[in-house]
């Protein structure tokens, strides 16, 4: 996730200034069970999402659990 959002902040795009880099924020949830639907798994990515741009921007959040400092975290969390 770290190499993604770094990917794509490094990215020139033309007709912006040099000085100006873009962000990405990503929510994740994982399908808990087969029983478990797709539009519940949806809204949960989606929740993950709007508290990663609320906890900072440019971040990866899993579902039902706060927002990790760093992709270390991330990864032990997961």
């Amino acid at each position: 996730s770290d190499l993604l959002r770094n990917s794509f902040s490094s990215l020139m795009i033309i007709g912006l200034p040099d000085t100006v880099r873009l962000s990405a924020s990503f929510g994740v949830c994982a399908l808990a069970s087969p029983s478990h639907s797709i539009a519940e798994t949806i809204k949960g990515a989606d929740a993950a999402l709007y508290d990663a741009k609320k906890s900072g921007r440019n971040r990866v959040s899993r579902a039902g659990q706060t927002a990790p400092a760093n992709s270390a975290e991330w990864q032990a969390q997961a």
